[in-house]
């Protein structure tokens, strides 16, 4: 029944795989993340970070995540209305660095302040925003150093597009 996770000052969080996972909370409806500093991943394929699966998720916002090394994943959150992303700085993505996808009641994506986003593979995305049904609004101020493909994908309801 957990309906609320902040997580606040996590520094050099090492994983094998999956380094901050949080998926299959049918509960949880808000998520914080504040100050995550260097976030390695010591496989090829992992996530750095993944929030996926999680019903009744609402609000998800992370400020000041820097020196992400692996995929960022935000992943079929069914009820997810709103994300906020401020100050991303040097997310390593094998594959995608940022993905957005898959949050059908997703309506507003804000992300400020993105700086080195490089990718690792040949043919991969540096962000992908992707299949959010009812993104009306993506807002992206100051992104600096994007190394990759930027990709903003099959969102239907998009109306309104600011960088």
């Amino acid at each position: 029944n957990l309906a609320s996770l902040t997580m606040n000052s996590l520094h050099t969080v090492w994983g094998v795989g999956e380094s901050i996972s949080v998926r299959y909370n049918d509960m949880l409806a808000s998520l914080t993340m504040n100050n995550l500093l260097h976030l390695p991943i010591t496989r090829a394929h992992g996530y750095c970070l993944r929030v996926e699966a999680n019903a009744n998720l609402t609000s998800l916002t992370m400020n000041n995540l820097e020196n992400v090394d692996g995929s960022f994943v935000v992943y079929n959150n069914a009820n997810l209305a709103s994300l906020t992303m401020n100050s991303l700085h040097t997310v390593w993505g094998v594959g995608e660095s940022i993905s957005v996808r898959y949050n059908d009641m997703l309506a507003s994506l804000t992300m400020n302040n993105l700086l080195h986003l490089p990718i690792t593979r040949a043919h991969g995305y540096c962000l992908r925003v992707e299949a959010n049904a009812n993104l009306t609004s993506l807002t992206m101020n100051n992104l600096e150093n994007v190394d990759g493909s930027f990709v903003v994908y099959n969102n239907a309801n998009l109306a309104s597009l600011t960088m």
